[in-house]
């Protein structure tokens, strides 16, 4: 559970206005561009994938192949979870001799 309480940390984090980078306060009041939603966007789509530790297979016309090709290594990192000093190379062949 998340206990920040936002409004705490600001009432305690406060600083008058003229403590606060010129630059800085220049930037929160000029108007946001006009792609910043789309970039936005993108940001947080990265840093989703990132966190989950999941692949994302592109969009691309070689998707199904980047699909077939993180599915052999998922299941060949699983294979080597479950059965410890097996090395990488004896895994992808297992999960290949098994297609």
């Amino acid at each position: 559970m998340n206990n920040f309480d936002l409004r705490k940390f600001l009432a305690e984090n406060r600083k008058p206005i003229n403590e606060i980078d010129p630059d800085l306060l220049k930037r929160a009041q000029a108007p946001a561009p006009s792609d910043a939603a789309d970039r936005l966007a993108q940001r947080k789509k990265d840093i989703q994938s990132k966190q989950d530790g999941i692949l994302r297979v592109s969009q691309g016309e070689n998707a199904e192949e980047e699909q077939k090709v993180i599915d052999i290594a998922r299941d060949a990192i699983a294979l080597m979870d479950e059965q410890p000093g097996t090395s990488a190379e004896d895994a992808l062949q297992a999960i290949l001799d098994d297609m």
